[in-house]
């Protein structure tokens, strides 16, 4: 696993953006739900649309923790 070097700010940044994202999961998760109550599925573009949003999402989520786990703090130098 290759290390990722990020300031200590960088990291906190990674941080924030993943907790933003989760909480974006669950907005999504409720869109889908609500989508799936407006009844048929195959021909329901919101349905689909929360569904690619959603996938788009855990891609960015993934690639975020994968960030955060690869990640080494770089030193301030005097």
């Amino acid at each position: 696993m290759e290390k990722l070097y990020v300031s200590k700010e960088g990291l906190e940044k990674l941080k924030q953006e993943l907790q933003e994202m989760n909480e974006r999961r669950l907005v999504v998760a409720n869109a889908i739900e609500h989508a799936r109550s407006l009844g048929d599925l195959k021909e329901n573009a919101e349905y689909h649309s929360a569904k690619e949003e959603q996938a788009m999402l855990h891609a960015k989520i993934k690639d975020v923790e994968d960030k955060i786990a690869r990640a080494t703090i770089l030193e301030e130098q005097d």
